[in-house]
């Protein structure tokens, strides 16, 4: 059984161990992790004071770090309980229900503390030690989402909805899923374009640094070419005898796009006007392909709410095989 014994049951008995000659403290210095360590070392088995590799005690000594380093809640999290949104009303989605929910229960039941997913990493254990470690965390898991359920419908009662109005899988889920929630907030192309909202300090340093400043004059410069189309009902360098006279036009359309946003100055590499004008406007089926590709992994991120969608524009620069998203 020695060997067999999960990591999680091994550091819990060390900090036990630790905090009676501690005064209930953890450990907090490096030489206290140390020792913290050498605690779990000196169970394990030894021949002629050798000690033997087993997996469970490697295991607990490379997690040590979660006894003193408990996880914590993401800002992205804490960002989403104190949102205004989950202030909610009557017309709130469910997501801001859950969200008010949660609130509550970080305030009283959870302690600060999310609600536990109640899956168990893989770890070195007996089948039948790990099933039953596997029950503690389901059953735990099992009375936070009950917690969080009680607020749900509370949080329901409040704003004069049917407090069964959201199902009992839609909370789960909501639960298990708690530590990755996001909320991405899109900004209108009307904001992105107006001088007056646009971001000009994003777009200052992605102007200026060497590692966006060729995507980021892309995307000036695409905007620079609708602009172009606007006033000329053709897209720059469309006919071959006008690419001459079409680089610097757009480029001084660029220079104003530039100015509008309050970006300060900023040049325009001459080789991507030209390449812009040169190109007139083409499409090719290789670079329609990967931007098909992002576009469909996109819509099925929010069509599915699963994982996190892009909150930006998407640059694709198929001359450097590079990819930028731009928050202006």
């Amino acid at each position: 059984m020695h060997k067999h014994i999960p990591y999680a049951i091994l550091l819990i008995k060390a900090s036990h161990e630790w905090q009676k000659s501690h005064s209930g403290k953890l450990p907090s210095s490096s030489a206290q992790r140390s020792e913290f360590k050498n605690i779990i070392k000196s169970w394990q088995r030894q021949i002629d004071g050798i000690p033997i590799e087993e997996e469970n005690f490697s295991e607990a000594l490379s997690n040590a770090s979660k006894v003193w380093a408990p996880p914590r809640m993401s800002s992205e999290v804490k960002a989403i309980v104190e949102d205004e949104a989950a202030s909610v009303s009557k017309e709130s989605d469910n997501y801001w229900v859950l969200a008010a929910a949660l609130k509550r229960y970080l305030a009283n039941e959870g302690n600060g503390q999310l609600p536990i997913e109640g899956s168990l990493p893989d770890m070195t254990a007996t089948t039948a030690l790990y099933l039953d470690l596997q029950r503690i965390y389901r059953e735990q898991a099992d009375r936070d989402i009950a917690a969080v359920t009680k607020h749900v419908q509370n949080v329901l009662s409040s704003i004069s909805r049917d407090p069964g109005s959201i199902s009992a899988s839609e909370i789960r889920m909501f639960c298990k899923h708690v530590r990755c929630l996001r909320v991405v907030r899109y900004r209108t192309l009307e904001e992105e374009f107006t001088g007056t909202s646009c971001k000009s300090d994003a777009l200052r340093q992605a102007l200026a640094a060497e590692d966006t400043v060729t995507n980021a004059s892309l995307y000036i410069l695409l905007r620079a070419a609708d602009r172009f189309y606007s006033k000329h009902h053709r897209y720059p360098g469309l006919y071959d005898q006008e690419v001459d006279g079409d680089i610097p036009a757009l480029k001084h359309i660029a220079t104003s796009i530039v100015q509008d946003s309050s970006s300060g100055p900023a040049s325009i590499s001459d080789d991507l006007v030209g390449e812009l004008c040169r190109f007139g406007a083409g499409e090719l089926h290789c670079v329609a392909a990967v931007m098909g590709g992002m576009a469909s992994q996109e819509a099925i991120k929010l069509i599915t709410k699963q994982f996190v969608p892009t909150s930006g524009t998407v640059i694709y620069n198929a001359m450097n095989s590079t990819t930028s998203v731009f928050c202006f």
